[in-house]
Parts: C-alpha cells; sequence; structure tokens
C-alpha cells in the first residue's frame, strides 16, 4: 500500500482509469516527459474529464531511463487532436506555477525515426517553427525515443505543440512511427503487474543531512513527492564511521532513481560548495 500521497493519487488514477482509453488509443498523441514537482497526479483525472482526452502515467517504479537530472516519467495524452492540445493547455497551468521570466521548459518524446521529418533538410523544417512561434527547440537522441525539448512563453510553447501535433497528423507524418512507439512504459516487466517494494539505508554526512532536509523539511518533502518513495530520517541509527540514516522506501524502481538522483544532487552541492572562494583573511 503506497505510503506517499502522489503515489496514492497515482495508484487510484490507474485503478481508475478504464480500459477504452489505454495507452493504444488515438488518433493522436502526445507523449512527455514530466517532474511531478511540475504537476500533480490527481489533476490528471480531471483534465482527462474536461477534455476528453485520455491520460496515461508510466506505472510505480518506472522512470524514463535516460535522464541525467532530475527523475522524469512519461505521461501519453490522447484523443482526438482538439482533445490532446486541450489537456495539454491543462497541464500548462500548473507547469507555469513555477516559471522564469514566464518561460518554461517541456520535454516532449518522439520516435527516433521521426527526428528527420521534423528537422527537415538543413534544419529548414524546424527552424521556420522557432522563428514562427518564438519557442526555442531542442531535439536529443536517446537509445529510446527522442528528446524534443521546447522553452518558452505559454503561447510560443503552444504553437510548437500544434506545430508538433500537425505533423504527427498529416499525411506521411510519423503517425505510424508514433503508435508503434507509444507506450509510456519503459521496464517492460511492469506492463502487467506492479514493482515490488524495497527499502535501502542511506548514510549521510552532518552536511548531507542539512542538505537533504532542508529549511522546516521543505527539501526532504520535496524529494518525496516529485520521486514518489518514503524518505525518513533514522535518527536512533548510525552508519559504520557515526553517520546519520536515512530511509528511503518504496516501488523498487522508485528507489533505485530516488538513490541515483539523490547521489547526484550531493555531488553538486559538494562540488559548488568547493568552487567557492575561501574569505580573504585580512592582518593588522
Amino acid at each position: 500500500k503506497a505510503t506517499n500521497p502522489a503515489a496514492a493519487q497515482q495508484e487510484q488514477q490507474q485503478q481508475e482509469t478504464p480500459t477504452k482509453r489505454r495507452w493504444h488509443q488515438g488518433p493522436a498523441f502526445l507523449k512527455m516527459l514530466i517532474n511531478l514537482a511540475d504537476v500533480r497526479v490527481s489533476s490528471f483525472g480531471k483534465i482527462a474529464q474536461e477534455t476528453g482526452a485520455g491520460t496515461f502515467l508510466s506505472n510505480r517504479g518506472d522512470w524514463f531511463p535516460f535522464m541525467k537530472g532530475i527523475p522524469r516519467k512519461a505521461l501519453l495524452l490522447h484523443g482526438e487532436q482538439k482533445e490532446v492540445l486541450a489537456a495539454f493547455e491543462g497541464l500548462q497551468k500548473g507547469y507555469q506555477k513555477g516559471a522564469v521570466r514566464n518561460e518554461k521548459l517541456y520535454l516532449f518524446l518522439i520516435p527516433r525515426s521521426a527526428t528527420k521529418q521534423l528537422v527537415g533538410p538543413g534544419g529548414k523544417n524546424i527552424q521556420k517553427v522557432v522563428k514562427e512561434s518564438g519557442a526555442n527547440i531542442q531535439i536529443d537522441d536517446t537509445p529510446a525515443d527522442s528528446i524534443i525539448r521546447i522553452r518558452g512563453t505559454p503561447e510560443a510553447v503552444r504553437a510548437a505543440v500544434v506545430w508538433l501535433l500537425d505533423q504527427q497528423q498529416k499525411k506521411g507524418g510519423y503517425l505510424k512511427e508514433m503508435r508503434e512507439a507509444i507506450s509510456p512504459s519503459y521496464r517492460m516487466d511492469l506492463i502487467d503487474t506492479r514493482d515490488e517494494r524495497t527499502e535501502i539505508l542511506v548514510p549521510l554526512s552532518s552536511d548531507d543531512v542539512g542538505t537533504i532536509i532542508g529549511e522546516g523539511g521543505k527539501n526532504i518533502q520535496h524529494l518525496s513527492h516529485i520521486a514518489q518513495c518514503e524518505l525518513r530520517m533514522e535518527w536512533t541509527l548510525r552508519g559504520l564511521n557515526g553517520e546519520s540514516i536515512l530511509r528511503i522506501a518504496g516501488a523498487v524502481g522508485d528507489v533505485h532513481t530516488t538513490h541515483k538522483y539523490l547521489l547526484r544532487h550531493l555531488q553538486s552541492v559538494r562540488a559548488m560548495v568547493s568552487e567557492k572562494p575561501a574569505e580573504a583573511t585580512v592582518t593588522t
């Protein structure tokens, strides 16, 4: 049973998702990579009801495996093109809350075979939409899908998403390839079953403890939400060298992803601290 509120909401959403709204339905698709800090899982059902689009989030323990930064899950929007666009606009409202200068980065997934069509000869197609929409667009290949990074104002991003859907739906577009690679699941073992639960104990130095907990517990609560795990300091336990102990509990995939992200985050913080110039000592 899920102990994290975000995880519990996702379980409920997937249990209530009708079979007819499964990810293979179309005729238009938009597959995104989402940071659960930007949008709440509980909003997906409301968006589906208001727009008529289907929403399907990757299962517990299933994360996009080729992200180096914040862990992200795959979200599929499907239905008629106008429904899918309306569903995306609903998600935008939550995303824009953390926007800097009214601009936000959105990540979309397309089959690698569709990249050539979108870019066009000499980059002609993508340069055209960048100019017309005002959005910044970059495409990166991964061993699975290609990631389209779109950054801009809400209006600019929406225009770029319209272009993305138009390219998919037009004659000779990449709709066929999209159907073949549409699943938001990247762990095939979790398609028909739930991930097993586990927990690990992570030793933390005193400096790392402050980084993880944050002021008033803000950081650890935030991390728990985006990772869909239970994170708790075990103050009665100590590591071999006297370190404090952080317990991470949840689905195997969620725990693994959280631990990996946690280590990278701590390394980044330590690097920034070490790069700060030492304060000059004034002698008299």
